[in-house]
């Protein structure tokens, strides 16, 4: 209780709100990162929570069900999987399904983006998912929101990515396979109705 009452004399329902989530974060055991990576990563990165897996959207998208939301939409940081029409999208959501079917589930939340949807890094057991995804190669290094990760995990993800492209595993078999951020800007024009 004693964590509470400087958050209280700090600013009131928002710091409140914060040392909440860092104390829920300390008792549940927040994993292990290198003290260069703590630094780099966003306090808020730390909060966890472990919830069932209700469905599975795509190679980077599922929801979970949560206290507070029976149906909380999580998107993994850091990558971009083939979406469900494109190819490869069945084997990545199949992968995907499989990764978060081993337990214990870890969800470090990130940021909320524009689609209500929580980003986050995920772990099933020990196992990154979003860079076992890479390693498989059925989703793309999300470079574009490289700042969401830290240091380290850039430098995992993109090495992660460079053997996956070199090795021609998953979706990198294709001669000139499509980024998913690629074929959704071709979709969204496909279907503007401007002339």
């Amino acid at each position: 209780m004693s964590a509470l009452r400087p958050a209280l004399l700090a600013g009131g329902l928002a710091a409140l709100a914060g040392a909440l989530i860092a104390i829920a974060a300390t008792a549940a055991g927040a994993p292990d990162v290198p003290a260069s990576d703590a630094t780099a990563q966003p306090s808020h990165a730390r909060a966890q929570v472990e919830r069932e897996v209700l469905s599975v959207s795509d190679g980077d998208s599922f929801a979970i069900r949560t206290p507070n939301d029976p149906r909380q939409r999580i998107r993994i940081a850091g990558i971009d999987a083939p979406e469900a029409d494109q190819p490869f999208g069945d084997a990545a959501r199949a992968h995907l399904s499989e990764l978060l079917s081993r337990t214990p589930l870890r969800i470090e939340s990130v940021k909320t983006d524009p689609f209500g949807r929580l980003v986050a890094n995920v772990y099933a057991g020990d196992t990154d998912v979003g860079l076992a995804m890479v390693e498989a190669g059925l989703a793309w290094h999300f470079k574009r929101y490289a700042k969401d990760q830290t240091a380290a995990q850039r430098a995992r993800y993109a090495a992660a990515e460079r053997r996956a492209r070199a090795a021609r595993a998953g979706l990198w078999a294709a001669p000139d396979p499509v980024p998913p951020w690629t074929y959704r800007a071709t979709q969204a024009r496909s279907s503007d109705p401007r002339p």
